[in-house]
């Protein structure tokens, strides 16, 4: 299980540094080398090692990967919503659909699977559904969920100013002004927590991205660079 540990975490390791093909090899490794083929630890390496297979634009390896996910009956919560953003990636809209209504079917107050469902929602042209279920995500999330360093981000002011876009869309500029003021002072706050080592400063620099974001859809001139 050690052996296994240690070529996830390369994995991870190489995949934060673009070396994509190595990153691969270790997770392959990982899973290979597993105790179990089965169980939430398995299933988490095998949605990276699917999410790795969309970057690279190999998508029926990446299916494959999150199919055996969805098909084990130990997949936990995490696992199954991961599995459904796969699918999203994907372009596997039916699937990622089905993943996420198995996910909050396990865990109905699990916030990731009501981003995820919000997503959806916005994408498929039913903003005021998409804002109810940001404003459910934000809510259930907590502080510091994700992997900004991995591009793995939706925690809760992601969902916060992800609501503020889905209202613009609804045409309700108020109301999504007011959510994004909201939005920029939860930055903030995260941004110093990431300060002051609270959070990891990788949550700092999405806090950053995303109070610069805000304030340009507050209609604000935004240096995205200096914030960062």
């Amino acid at each position: 299980a050690e052996r296994a540990r240690l070529s996830s975490l390369l994995g991870r390791a190489y995949r934060k540094k673009g070396e994509f093909e190595r990153a691969m090899a270790h997770v392959q490794r990982a899973i290979e080398i597993w105790p179990s083929r089965e169980g939430p630890a398995v299933n988490t390496m095998r949605t990276l090692l699917g999410r790795m297979y969309v970057d690279l634009g190999q998508i029926d390896r990446a299916l494959a990967e999150f199919r055996t996910v969805r098909r084990d009956p130990s997949a936990d919560v995490v696992n199954t919503t991961d599995a459904g953003w796969g699918f999203y990636m994907a372009g596997a809209r039916d699937e990622a659909r089905a993943a996420v209504a198995a996910a909050l079917a396990q865990q109905p107050r699990y916030g990731n699977a009501h981003h995820l469902q919000a997503w959806m929602d916005l994408a498929d042209g039913r903003p005021r559904e998409a804002a109810a279920g940001f404003a459910r995500a934000y809510a259930l999330t907590p502080p510091g969920f994700g992997s900004p360093a991995e591009g793995i981000v939706s925690g809760d002011v992601a969902a916060r100013y992800y609501q503020g876009v889905a209202l613009q869309t609804a045409g309700d500029q108020a109301a999504a002004r007011a959510v994004w003021q909201d939005t920029r002072r939860e930055a903030d706050r995260l941004a110093r927590m990431a300060g002051g080592r609270a959070l990891p400063e990788t949550f700092g620099w999405h806090a950053r991205l995303l109070a610069a974001l805000t304030e340009a859809r507050l209609g604000r001139v935004v240096d995205v660079t200096e914030r960062l």
